[in-house]
């Protein structure tokens, strides 16, 4: 393997070179090049609570237009109302509320931000109310989100729900190898995304590379007629990619390294679990 052929990636990876003899990629900024995932509205929370009541078949008079402008006038700016009324893309939007049979709710946690991605959905289309995520979240470059209380809203195809969550929470090909010490306790970890710089004793490489990446832990819930999911919890610690969460009876974790493509069939699994009202198969 020469030079030229990392001319993608960022180099080559220390530690995956270190522990399987060959010059493996680095393939720490992937998911950041992929394409944004935040294709649709933004509006304020504000304006997203006006919405669902009018999707419910709230329509505001003329005083309460006076006092809600300021909604009003993103959705307009957004295309979802024209007037008092929604529009066809509102309309889309209340069609998948009214058809909603599952939905769900991704929260995520990165340094001390607290960020969510919902969607409702109907066998077809999912509607996607999401703040910002793992890439965009302190990425000086970010600057689709007009100011911190605006949330991104659009409806999309089921299909594409998997991948929009796993672009959210930072999925992406990593080189994952065991994490030592196997158990650290929570609040080593909460350190970390809040900027310490001591890392557990008994570190090894694996764990100290990824100790000066950026970190999120996130969990997926959701429910439907029929019942509830158990949450899916993990940790995205950059170019190491996906630890799932395990907790001890000694009250530390440990954090188990886990393929990214077991981590996007987990969720694709979950998502049409409730859709079709089905047992989950991947735990």
């Amino acid at each position: 393997m020469t030079q030229q052929d990392f001319t993608f990636f960022d180099g080559v990876d220390a530690i995956a070179q270190s522990a399987l003899g060959a010059p493996l990629p680095d393939l720490a900024r992937i998911g950041a090049r992929q394409p944004s995932t935040y294709e649709g509205a933004w509006v304020h929370e504000g304006a997203v609570e006006l919405l669902m009541k009018m999707v419910g078949g709230y329509r505001p008079g003329r005083l309460q237009q006076k006092l809600q402008r300021s909604q009003l006038d993103e959705l307009r700016d957004a295309e979802l109302v024209t007037g008092s009324e929604l529009t066809d893309g509102g309309q889309l939007l209340a069609a998948v509320m009214d058809e909603a049979e599952a939905s769900f709710r991704l929260s995520g946690l990165i340094g001390s931000r607290e960020v969510l991605f919902q969607c409702w959905s109907s066998e077809q289309m999912a509607l996607v109310i999401t703040q910002p995520g793992y890439h965009a979240v302190g990425n000086p470059e970010f600057a689709e989100q007009p100011t911190p209380e605006h949330v991104n809203i659009r409806v999309v195809p089921l299909l594409d729900l998997s991948t929009l969550m796993s672009k959210w929470v930072g999925l992406a090909p990593a080189w994952n190898f065991d994490i030592q010490p196997v158990e650290i306790t929570m609040s080593a970890v909460e350190a970390q995304m809040n900027g310490g710089t001591s890392v557990p004793d008994g570190a090894n490489d694996v764990l100290r590379d990824a100790w000066n990446d950026k970190w999120m832990l996130w969990s997926l819930e959701g429910g439907c007629p029929t019942g509830d999911l158990e949450p899916l919890t993990y940790l995205t610690a950059g170019r190491r990619g996906q630890q799932r969460l395990a907790q001890r009876d000694s009250g530390s974790i440990m954090l188990v390294p886990t393929a990214s493509t077991y981590v996007f069939d987990q969720l694709e699994d979950r998502i049409q679990a409730l859709v079709f009202q089905r047992d989950v198969t991947l735990p």
